[in-house]
């Protein structure tokens, strides 16, 4: 691994991996370098000749020896530390104790030394760096590396009284004999994933070619630095490598790639390309003698292992500059050519180390320092051209949000001084434009950065989604109606730029920014300002680019007006609503009569434009400045036109609402405050009480608003700021409708210098602990909650003394994406370049840092946090501070996760320990005044457009893959159009009808799991009421509370979720209910079951009762399958137990009614049909009808008995999201045919619903529940091998059959595999499990395959098992006898410890004296019992009664003792697969559990043996024993 006298690009590599345990700055923390280091003190000193090391005394007093000597104040003496962490250097390794394998690995962080011995027995060098240290001068080289490194990183490094003072001196004299080079920039990457790419890249193209990390190549022609993440230098080219960490779905394509199927970014080659001409001009200067031409190429690799790749190229491929999806195809790549016959290598083996030689001879590390924008820290290099760099920073000081794109303007030094000046005024003139204009929606905002070195810099938001000419490029026609919208705002901000006498002369695609939908005008450097001394700083017209989109007169030198611009605006509509401009430059105008052909306006009138609107074009796009409109009124006047009266005025400018101004029902008190995205009002509702209302810009886009929504929607907490509604402002605005959290901020209380007390200090975060644990840790949610933005300003202290987080602007759950959040409180660690990785400890970090500012004032840094930072202690700035609390917090603001609470459980409990000792002193937290809360739901306004079929919209709704799940909760079906046509009437419904309508039923309360459907039951119970059929739906949503007459006259309310009820309402809502003895009033009460069980044993307090009898009492009720009553609270409840109700077989009757012809007719008149995959997922479902239902079933099944349930909306979510793949119909359009013919597989149904895409793993799909259930299952992974014999080896016999839809694919994939004969054998493994998905979901078997089935899911009995439940007798008498047979085998050698055959010839259950170690087996025991078989019974019972389907569980029964062992599903699968000789496939932990609970049971039963009696296994596999007794103190055998 590591020679480093091998050669350049060994010793790089070995840097690379040394520099990650250097410090690399003052202050840095010195203890990994020390572990190293005492090591080769130790090999010195003769302590250490072989390749263990030990954590004992030896190397602790060889650690803190160096200790002293090199650390600080601040730092501690914890040699267990480094011993563990260095483990990620990549050349140090720990071994694990026996057993604790798993463990060792799974931890991130080490309690202490105690631990670090309990699971490590020694750790080891990678063998080739041992031998290397066992020469001497080796060491010595090495040590004065890391100890010049100390002691600069103490800033000790030219203080030669320290250096005489110790004995470790190595000064620069002795630095001409290094291999090693001390610099400021060490060659490794700048962040951790960078690093760790090209150490992985070195290693593994050792000996293929010369590879230089981190180079920064001269540019000349500008005097710049251009950075280079890699140069490889191999005999057949040269290359420039850019790595990019991008995550998300990634589509390659030329000139912009498409990020997550809607933004876009520059591609990386187009940067790179420029810097392989610079570094091909190097080389032609350095070596004119090496004739033979050479490529110089760029090569860009995705490293991010999350990231999903479309377009990457394959390793053999031979095109120039490609695009690798992974490291491993980029190595890959490399090695194939270097051993290709067939290419050319024009460089010979001593050339390639020359010129790696001499580039690094010439390399300036320095000049990483070249470029400062002063308080930004630069992520990505976007585009580069000789006087304007464009660049994305993100701020370091403590401000709010985003990436920034930067454009600076550099000077061309070799021009004449005139020239610089106007380039300089050229530079400015954006900056002076946009002050000019001021605030507008349809403007980019600009800022001026100062700057050192006296450059232009202008800084604006980075918008995503890209230009209007990157929104061309992707759907290369816009519908007139949408392009109206578009030109509209070009007018409106064109309107606020010519009233300030300016004109942009500059108006292309590519200038015009589209944030979320909205367009704004950017980049103003050529425009004109009419009173700057009538300074016009234009290019020459002869070096001005053709263009169609610039007026004929800026070619020709004649004069301009702001007819200029809407000549543009003619052009840019037609551009639009045709798909190219009407020609390829303005000036072509002379040649068609000065306007435009009446070809092309024909081509304009085929899209359907109006009349009108083709004249207006026409009237714009004239040669004639003076025969075109002349200013933008004119045209927003035509425009107007096809708006309707409501949409007339122009788009709101986000204002400052006054006063009382008012809207709807509420009044404005006063601005509370205003953000990057909204503003915050206090308000009035009519009805006189007081709320909070955020009306957001009206930039922001509604699945943003939506998001927002939703998440406060899911988390009910008293310290999380409450949702009531959402409206809107007279201005179209939207707003949400808050309760009002009257109090101060965090933030206020700083400014006030007001520091809480200890006993307010802990009342506040443990209310804050508890919000986070309710947004991580809630188990009615699918996912965590992650609020992303936790910081003094969004924590409010209300009048009551309790905190309320508020804004949930950037809430979402993990997932790693663009950066948005606020420095000062983002974990150092989660950045990723312009990503973050969005986590719950990110939150707890943020809440740490917020808390320690709190109590101090400060901050715990002095400015943002860096990795290598260790943060001030509180001790500093209060003296009150109990030690334990001192460290809870050193632990919360920690710079890496590792470091960290592991979760906000951990965090919660190590703080209520550290206030042990003054719990007496701290009073409990009190319990909140719950506000009444008023909810409202937007309607639907679904449009039927051309080729959209709304029901795939509301199926993508059904799921959280995407932001339109907002039909994922059944509340949100009642007013659906579709929700009556998929739903399956309950005959649990039908029971609790009769239950409140017959003279002797009671009030029924609903309980189970979130999703169970609860409140889909609760609207079918009230339809069924009030006699509405269940496909109609209602006018609005379910009330809190309804009520509806029943058929005998009797009231009955529903309460369809007591969870959202405050606990006192609860208990009122339970009692009265509970008083309604006569039950003349019926009630059926819907809520989850830990609310239920609070709120009974609040109410059992109230009525004198034993709250905890009464809780048990429930807790036996909730754990029956059928319905129970319950008595002691007055009148009688039934209650159903949702999650006790199996629900597997109504995935059938979902699909289909999800696949109901009608719901799909509308795709029958589709034109993108022919390739839609949603259309191909639904017709070949229905053509394969009559085998998918049970084959579905069977999959959902086998989750269901391994203990993996899921709830009806789980299983709704999965199959529509495997119909759709979370894709709608506007995506098949913008995408089109070539795109779904290539790369169809990925959104088959078959692949999806098993949480893949083709053959890669589906990261959007892994959101949903039975995906992360599936995937770990890893169904199709085993081959069945009488099917692959006949696919593979074309072994005789009949084969499965496919449906003709899926023939081609089907065909297709067994080309591919194949093909894949030379390929690696993971990918052709992938592909193979691809195929039996497919064959397993479709395919049509002959009856000699049907066990493929089976072995498929992985369960050998799944299929028997289920027909014992159709017919509801189980296995015959002689099956039973043969079953039980093999079970008492599996138990026979479990109670023994020994691997029996079934057909040994004992008829006892033997019970040996086993050890707890089931590893180490003898072949001779102590007996215990022996029963015999004859005892047992194999029975077959029902599970429940009442509710269908009806299930049933096997029971071995033991005669004398009663005991019972429950046979479900694994323990049947797990005696099979013994049986088939699968014996090295463990039993899993709940049933060894299971099983030591019946062998208790039997030895309770049976009495012990008397005497001594051997059980001894046989050569033979046979069972013997042996009794022993002793007479007259002789041992005899009986």
């Amino acid at each position: 691994m590591f020679i480093i006298q091998g050669g350049d690009m060994k010793k790089e590599r070995f840097k690379i991996l040394l520099a990650s345990i250097l410090p690399k700055k003052l202050g840095d923390k010195p203890h990994k370098a020390l572990a190293l280091a005492s090591i080769i003190e130790g090999i010195d000193k003769g302590i250490y000749n072989q390749n263990k090391f030990y954590f004992d005394e030896v190397f602790r007093k060889l650690f803190t020896d160096l200790f002293k000597q090199f650390a600080t104040d601040k730092d501690r003496d914890r040699p267990y530390n480094p011993f563990f962490h260095l483990r990620s250097s990549g050349f140090w390794f720990l071994k694990p104790r026996l057993g604790h394998e798993l463990e060792l690995e799974s931890i991130t962080t080490i309690g202490g030394p105690g631990e670090l011995m309990e699971l490590v027995e020694y750790a080891y060098l990678d063998d080739e760096f041992y031998e290397y240290l066992f020469i001497k001068d080796n060491r010595e080289e090495i040590k004065r590396y890391i100890f010049r490194s100390l002691q600069e990183s103490i800033g000790k490094g030219s203080d030669t009284n320290w250096v005489s003072q110790n004995k470790f001196n190595y000064s620069k004299s002795q630095e001409h004999n290094e291999v090693f080079e001390v610099t400021k920039s060490p060659a490794i990457g700048k962040f951790p994933h960078e690093q760790k790419a090209i150490a992985t890249i070195i290693e593994q193209l050792k000996g293929v070619a010369e590879l230089i990390p981190n180079y920064y190549l001269h540019d000349p022609s500008n005097n710049q630095y251009l950075e280079c993440d890699i140069i490889v230098i191999s005999q057949d080219r040269l290359a420039i490598v850019e790595l990019k960490h991008w995550t998300g779905e990634i589509d390659v394509r030329p000139n912009k790639w498409i990020i997550d199927g809607k933004y876009y970014r520059e591609d990386p080659h187009i940067n790179n390309i420029y810097k392989c001409k610079v570094l091909k001009s190097l080389y032609e200067k350095l070596f004119p003698y090496l004739t033979k031409k050479i490529w110089v190429e760029s090569i860009v690799v995705l490293t991010n292992p999350d990231a999903i790749v479309i377009g990457e190229d394959s390793y053999k491929t031979d095109r120039h500059n490609p695009t690798f999806g992974d490291i491993e195809s980029f190595v890959k790549h490399y090695k194939y050519r270097s051993g290709a016959a067939d290419i050319d290598k024009p460089l010979k083996t001593e050339h390639v180390k020359l010129i790696s030689k001499q580039l690094r001879d010439i390399h300036d590390v320095s000049a990483k320092e070249t470029l400062n924008i002063p308080g930004y820290e630069i992520l990505e290099n976007l585009t580069k051209s000789p006087h304007i760099i464009e660049l994305l920073a993100r701020p370091k000081e403590n401000q709010l949000h985003t990436v920034k794109r930067f454009r600076i303007f550099c000077a061309d030094l070799s021009s004449t001084e005139e020239m610089q000046k106007k380039q300089q005024v050229r530079a400015l003139n954006s900056l002076k434009a946009i002050e000019r204009i001021g605030d507008h929606s349809n403007i980019a905002k600009l800022m001026h950065v100062p700057n050192p070195d006296g450059l232009v810099i202008e800084a604006s938001d980075w918008s995503q989604e890209g230009t209007l000419a990157d929104v061309l490029e992707k759907r290369k026609e816009i519908p007139w109606e949408e392009t109206l919208s578009i030109i509209k705002g070009i007018v409106e901000g064109l309107k606020a730029v010519h009233s300030q006498a300016i004109i942009h002369r500059n108006l292309q695609p590519e200038n015009i920014l589209i944030v979320n939908g909205i367009p704004k005008l950017i980049n103003f450097e050529l425009s004109y300002i009419l009173e700057d001394e009538r300074l016009t700083v234009f290019p020459e017209t002869t070096s001005l680019k053709s263009s169609p989109y610039l007026a004929p007169e800026l070619y020709t030198g004649k004069d301009f007006s702001e007819a200029t611009d809407l000549f543009s605006v003619g052009v840019l509509m037609y551009t639009m609503v045709c798909g190219a401009p009407p020609f390829k430059n303005s000036v072509d105008l002379k040649s068609t009569g000065g306007t435009i052909s009446p070809q092309k306006m024909d081509e304009l009138k085929q899209k359907g434009l109006p009349e009108e609107l083709c004249s207006l074009i026409y009237s714009l796009v004239q040669e004639d400045r003076l025969v075109r409109i002349q200013n933008a009124d004119e045209v927003l006047s035509q425009l107007s036109k096809f708006y309707p009266k409501k949409e007339e005025q122009a788009l709101p400018v986000n204002r400052i609402l006054q006063t009382g101004e008012v809207a709807g029902v509420y009044e404005i008190k006063e601005l509370i405050g205003q953000g990057r995205e909204a503003q915050v009002y206090r308000a009035v509702h009519a009805s006189e009480w007081e709320v909070a209302l955020k009306i957001f810009n009206a930039e922001v886009p509604w699945d943003r608003i939506s998001f927002e929504i939703n998440a406060l929607k899911t988390v009910s907490s008293p310290y999380i700021i409450r949702y009531q509604t959402i409206a809107q402002w007279n201005d179209k605005r939207w707003m949400l409708v808050l309760g009002l959290a009257q109090g101060n901020s965090l933030r206020d209380l700083i400014i006030q210098k007001k520091r809480p007390d200890i006993n307010t200090f802990k009342h506040v975060t443990l209310c804050l602990l508890e919000a986070l644990k309710h947004m991580h840790r809630n188990p009615e949610m699918e996912e965590p909650l992650l609020h992303n933005d936790i910081k003094p300003e969004n924590i409010i202290i209300n009048t009551a003394g309790d905190p309320i987080l508020i804004d949930f602007g950037t809430a979402s759950t993990p997932h790693t994406g663009a950066y948005m959040g606020t420095h000062a409180y983002t974990g150092p660690d989660l950045l990723r370049g312009v990503d973050y990785v969005y986590c719950e400890s990110g939150d707890l970090f943020a809440l740490g840092v917020t808390l320690f500012e709190w109590m101090c004032g400060e901050k715990p840094y002095a400015h943002p946090p860096l990795l290598s930072e260790t943060p001030r202690s509180i001790k500093e700035f209060r003296d009150d501070i109990p030690e334990k609390l001192n460290e809870w917090f050193n632990k919360a603001i920690q710079p890496l996760q590792e470091n960290r609470f592991k979760n906000v459980i951990e965090m919660q409990n190590e703080f209520e320990k550290s206030f042990e000792v003054f719990e007496d002193s701290v009073p409990e937290i009190p319990a909140p005044v719950s506000e009444f809360v008023v909810t409202s739901v937007v309607p639907d306004a679904e449009e039927k457009e051309q080729n959209q079929n709304p029901f795939v919209r509301y199926l993508n709704t059904l799921h959280n893959t995407t932001a339109m799940n907002e039909n994922a909760l059944a509340e949100s079906q009642a007013q659906s159009n579709f929700f009556g046509f998929i739903h399956i009437p309950l005959k649990i419904t039908d029971f609790i009808f009769d239950k409140v309508k017959s003279s002797e039923g009671t009030h029924v309360i609903l309980t189970g799991h979130a999703g169970d459907g609860k409140s889909t039951i609760a609207l079918e119970l009230y339809k069924k009421l009030i006699k509405k059929p269940m496909a109609e739906p209602l006018d609005k949503p379910l009330k809190s509370k309804e009520d509806a007459i029943g058929p005998d006259g009797k009231k009955i309310f529903i309460i369809k979720d007591l969870n959202e009820l405050p606990l006192d309402s609860r208990v009122k809502e339970l009692a009265t209910a509970a008083k309604e003895t006569s039950l003349s009033t019926r009630w059926c009460i819907v809520s989850n079951t830990g609310k239920l069980l609070e709120t009974f044993s609040r109410l059992a307090q109230e009525l004198n009762l034993n709250p905890r009898k009464i809780e048990n009492e429930l807790l036996d009720i909730l754990e029956r399958n059928d319905p129970s009553v319950f008595y002691s609270v007055g009148a009688p409840f039934t209650i159903i137990n949702l999650s006790r109700v199996d629900n597997v077989e109504k995935s059938k009757l979902l699909l289909k009614n999800i696949l109901n012809e009608n719901l799909w007719k509308e795709c029958d008149y589709c034109n993108l049909k022919t390739y839609c995959p949603i259309n191909l997922n639904v017709n070949v479902l229905r053509e394969s009808s009559d085998i998918i239902y049970n084959r579905i079933e069977w999959v959902y099944r086998r989750l269901y008995e391994y203990g993996n349930r899921l709830t009806m909306r789980q299983i709704t979510a999965h199959l529509a999201y495997s119909i759709t793949s979370g894709i709608d119909c506007s995506y098949v359009v913008n995408y089109g045919p070539h795109h779904f013919q290539q790369n169809i597989e990925n959104y088959l149904f078959f692949n999806r619903f098993f949480g893949f895409r083709g053959f890669i793993e589906d990261k959007m799909g892994r959101q949903l529940t039975a995906i992360k259930y599936l995937i770990p299952a890893e169904f199709g992974s085993n081959p069945y091998l009488p099917l692959e014999r006949r696919l593979w080896m074309r072994e005789g016999g009949a084969k499965p059959v496919v449906p003709s839809l899926l023939l081609k694919v089907y065909e297709n994939l067994i080309e591919k595999i194949r093909g894949h004969t030379q390929e690696s054998y993971s990918s052709g493994s992938r592909l193979r499990q691809q195929l039996r998905r497919l064959l397993y979901i479709f395919g049509r078997f002959p009856d000699e395959l049907k066990p493929f089935y089976s072995v498929f899911l992985s369960s050998p009995r799944l299929i028997e098992w289920e027909t014992w439940q159709i017919n509801g007798k189980g296995p015959d008498f002689y099956r039973r006898e043969e079953l039980k047979r093999k079970i008492l085998s599996v138990l026979q050698g479990y109670y023994t410890s020994s691997n029996l055959s079934e057909y040994t010839n004992f008829h006892d259950l033997f019970i040996g004296l086993t050890t707890n170690n089931r590893d180490l087996r003898s072949s001779v025991q102590i007996l215990l019992a022996r029963i015999p078989f004859t005892n047992f019974t194999l029975v077959f019972r029902p599970l429940n009664n009442i509710f269908e389907p009806k299930r049933y569980i096997l029971e071995l029964q033991e005669s004398n003792s009663k005991s019972l062992l429950p046979i479900d599903l694994p323990v049947l699968d797990f005696v099979s697969m013994r049986e088939m000789g699968e014996i090295g496939k463990p039993l899993d932990a709940s049933y060894v559990e299971r099983l030591e609970r019946f062998k208790a049971q039997l030895l309770h039963h049976h009495k012990i043996l008397e005497g001594i009696e051997l059980l001894e296994l046989m050569n033979d596999g046979n069972l013997e024993t042996k009794r022993f007794e002793i007479t007259n103190e002789i041992l005899r055998i009986v």
